[in-house]
């Protein structure tokens, strides 16, 4: 049984630096956003593992984006809200990138 405990230990340490590694991530530079946001998309397996709800993971995304990128952000927000529609992190990641373009 003692052996079970420690690995259960071991795996909580790993949830917990992977929730740290999340929510730390943030976007630097203007010129950088495309590579961030397709990074995102990329670690949706570690999302997954840890079981974040995309509610979550959603607002981790919104929120690792600079300040500048707030009025698409509420554009984005605000289309959801009026269209009654859930968010989706991946949705939400492929609509930026399309406003971007």
């Amino acid at each position: 049984m003692g052996g079970l405990a420690k690995h259960e230990k071991k795996a909580l340490t790993i949830v917990v630096d992977i929730h740290h590694h999340i929510y730390k991530l943030r976007c630097k530079d203007k010129s950088q956003v495309h590579m961030h946001l397709e990074t995102q998309m990329q670690g949706q397996l570690a999302w997954m593992c840890v079981g974040l709800p995309d509610t979550d993971h959603v607002m981790v995304i919104l929120g690792s984006l600079l300040k500048s990128y707030w009025p698409l952000i509420n554009a984005i927000l605000m289309s959801v809200t009026h269209s009654k529609v859930s968010l989706i992190p991946e949705k939400v990641i492929e609509s930026l990138l399309d406003k971007l373009d």
